[in-house]
C-alpha cells in the first residue's frame, strides 16, 4: 500500500524545497541500479505530491526528536563516510559516489531503531525468544591504544571507557581535519556487533534490548523476529479464533541459529569487502599513466613507504619510497613519519597529500601510488628545516 519508492535524493529535496518543480526534476535511479520505484514523480499530479511531500516533513519532524533524545541517552554518533560504487549496464565500475548522511537517511534510520527496540522491550517482557543484536563494551587494552593514537593527532581524551569521554572524544574527531581517518580509526577500537538469544545489550546505541526486527538488507534474524511476535500476536487473540497460532521458535533453537548467521554474517562482509577491492581495482586501473590526480590521507607509516586512503572514494593504496626520488628518506622511531635525509621534507601520519595511479595489480588487488609533483597540496609538505 506504498504510495511512492523514493530515493534518498528525492526524499532530501522534499525536505529542502517547497518548489515542486525542483522535487520533480531529481532523477531518479536508473533501472538497473534499483528495484521498480512505481509512478514517475512528474507524473503525479501537484495535489498528489503535495501530500507526499507533507508526509515526509511529518515524518522527519518526528524523527528529529527521536534522534536529539537518543543522542542525550548517550547514543555514540560514528558517522564514518561511505562510498558507493555505481557500475554500468555491463556491470562495470563506473563512477564512485559519496553517501551523505543527511536528513533522509536519519530519517529512515531512526525509525527502524525506534522499531528494533520497541519489538525487543515487547517479546523481552513477554518471554518470548528472540534473537538480540549484541555489541559488547570495547576491550580496555584497544581504548588506550586509540587514547595514544589521538594524542598523535592533537587529540587529548580520559579514560574512554566512560561513555562521556567517549562521547567528547568523537566531537574533537567530529572538528578534526583529519575526521575520517579518525573515526575509522574509532570504530576499529571497538568489538565487533554479533548476534545472541539473549538480550546483553549494545554498546554504541547504548541500549539494552535490540533486535533486528527490520533493516534496510534483509535478514535471517528479521524474519526469526518475525515468526515469533507473529506467535505472540496470535496467542494474545486466540480466544477470538480457532486458528493454532505458529509453533514459536524455542530458545535453544534461537542459540544455535545465532552462532550460524554471525558466522555467515562474517563471511558476508569478507565478501563484500572483496568485491569492492575487485571493483576500485577496476576502476583505478583506467587511470594508470593518467595525469588524473587524487586526494589521499597518510594513515600508517613503514620504512618502505607509506599506505594512503583517498579522501573521495576511501580507496586504499601505498606510496613506495622508491617513488620518492628527490631524496632518501628514513622512518623515525614511532612510525609517525618519514622525513628526508638531505631536504628534511616530511610526509607524517594524517597528512593530505595528492597523487596519481603508478601501477595497480589486479590479481593482488593492490593499488601504488605515487606523489602528483605538481599538486597544490603537496606545498602542504615542503621541506622543514629543524
Amino acid at each position: 500500500r506504498s504510495d511512492k519508492r523514493l530515493s534518498y535524493e528525492q526524499a532530501y529535496a522534499m525536505l529542502k524545497t517547497d518548489d515542486l518543480s525542483k522535487i520533480r526534476a531529481v532523477k531518479p535511479p536508473k533501472n538497473y541500479e534499483t528495484a521498480y520505484a512505481g509512478k514517475s514523480l512528474s507524473d503525479m499530479s501537484d495535489a498528489d505530491l503535495l501530500r507526499l511531500r507533507g508526509a515526509v516533513n511529518k515524518l522527519w519532524s518526528i524523527a528529529a526528536v527521536l534522534r536529539k533524545k537518543r543522542m542525550r541517552k548517550g547514543a555514540l554518533e560514528i558517522d564514518v563516510p561511505e562510498f558507493k560504487i555505481y557500475c554500468d549496464a555491463e556491470g562495470y565500475a563506473d563512477r564512485i559516489e559519496k553517501i551523505v548522511s543527511d536528513e533522509s537517511h536519519q530519517l529512515v534510520e531512526e525509525f527502524m531503531l525506534a522499531a528494533n527496540e520497541a519489538v525487543a522491550r515487547e517479546l523481552f517482557a513477554n518471554k518470548i525468544p528472540y534473537i538480540s543484536r549484541v555489541h559488547d563494551d570495547p576491550d580496555e587494552e584497544k581504548l588506550a591504544d586509540l587514547r595514544e593514537e589521538l594524542l598523535l593527532f592533537g587529540i587529548g581524551c580520559g579514560d574512554l571507557r566512560q561513555r562521556r569521554e567517549a562521547i567528547k572524544a568523537l566531537a574533537a574527531i567530529s572538528a578534526h581535519p583529519q575526521s575520517s581517518l579518525l573515526k575509522t580509526k574509532f570504530l576499529r577500537s571497538l568489538k565487533r556487533a554479533m548476534y545472541r538469544a539473549s538480550p546483553d545489550g549494545h554498546y554504541g546505541l547504548n541500549k539494552k534490548y535490540y533486535s533486528h526486527f527490520t533493516s534496510p538488507i534483509r535478514r535471517y534474524a528479521d524474519l526469526t523476529t518475525h515468526r515469533n511476535l507473529a506467535y505472540y500476536m496470535r496467542m494474545m487473540h486466540f480466544k477470538y479464533t480457532s486458528k493454532m497460532p505458529e509453533a514459536l521458535i524455542r530458545q535453544s533453537a534461537l542459540e544455535k541459529t545465532a552462532q550460524h548467521i554471525t558466522f555467515t554474517e562474517q563471511n558476508s562482509a569478507e565478501a563484500e569487502r572483496e568485491s569492492r577491492k575487485i571493483k576500485l581495482v577496476e576502476f583505478f586501473s583506467r587511470a594508470v599513466g593518467k595525469d588524473e590526480s587524487f586526494e589521499g590521507i597518510i594513515t600508517s607509516i613503514t620504512g618502505h613507504g607509506f599506505f594512503v586512503e583517498l579522501t573521495q572514494s576511501m580507496a586504499f593504496g601505498f606510496v613506495h619510497v622508491h617513488s620518492l626520488v628527490d631524496d632518501i628518506y628514513r622512518m623515525n622511531d614511532t612510525a609517525t613519519e618519514l622525513r628526508g635525509r638531505r631536504t628534511n621534507q616530511v610526509f607524517k601520519l594524517g597528512d593530505k597529500v595528492m597523487l596519481k595511479v603508478e601501477s595497480v595489480d589486479v590479481y593482488k588487488r593492490q593499488i601504488d601510488f605515487a606523489l602528483a609533483r605538481d599538486s597544490s597540496a603537496q606545498g602542504r609538505n615542503r621541506p622543514r628545516r629543524r
